[in-house]
């Protein structure tokens, strides 16, 4: 089945320029697009835009953060837009792309642009994954983990010869993490 909504033209490509200049979407990071309270909402990397809209757009949609922020330069000239999914595709216009669509109420996590990376570390503590996945953050989640644990291995090296071990570093990187989060 197909959900549409009629979304003031102006308002969308206004929020879309703003997500270009001040979104900085990372690789893998991803947009999540929802209708509430008489609007589409776009959320980006800490940054959500939204326009005016009416009609049925129930979930969420997740699109590369990249091609939503270029959106603005390709959206067709019908005011209002006609923007829609199937669940499956999005739908601008003629204009269609792959998505991802999850049935759930928005409520995406919010973070500062470009969150530093014990913010990203304490997701884990306070949101399930499902939730994490909603908001698109899994790969930037993924990247930090990453990160921590490069950064470790490089301190525990550092450390050895003071006779600190690996699990003194893990335990403190662990409550430091739980301390910047307010955990």
């Amino acid at each position: 089945m197909r959900h549409e909504l009629k979304v003031n033209r102006t308002q969308l490509i206004n929020g879309l320029n703003l997500l270009r200049k001040t979104a900085k979407p990372k690789k893998n990071m991803e947009a999540v697009l929802t209708f509430e309270k008489g609007n589409l909402v776009v959320f980006v990397n800490g940054v959500s835009i939204d326009a005016s809209a009416e009609g049925e757009f129930p979930g969420m949609i997740r699109i590369p953060a990249t091609q939503a922020i270029t959106l603005s330069k390709v959206l067709p000239p019908d005011s209002p837009l006609g923007i829609a999914h199937d669940e499956e595709r999005l739908y601008i216009g003629t204009f269609s792309m792959p998505c991802v669509w999850h049935n759930v109420e928005p409520n995406p996590i919010q973070l500062p642009i470009d969150p530093p990376l014990t913010l990203l570390l304490g997701l884990r503590l306070k949101f399930t994954d499902k939730e994490i996945f909603q908001s698109g953050y899994s790969n930037p989640l993924g990247e930090a983990e990453h990160k921590r644990k490069m950064l470790i291995t490089k301190a525990a090296n550092a450390l050895e010869p003071l006779g600190v071990k690996r699990a003194e570093v893990e335990k403190l990187v662990g409550e430091t993490v739980k301390r910047i989060n307010k955990l």
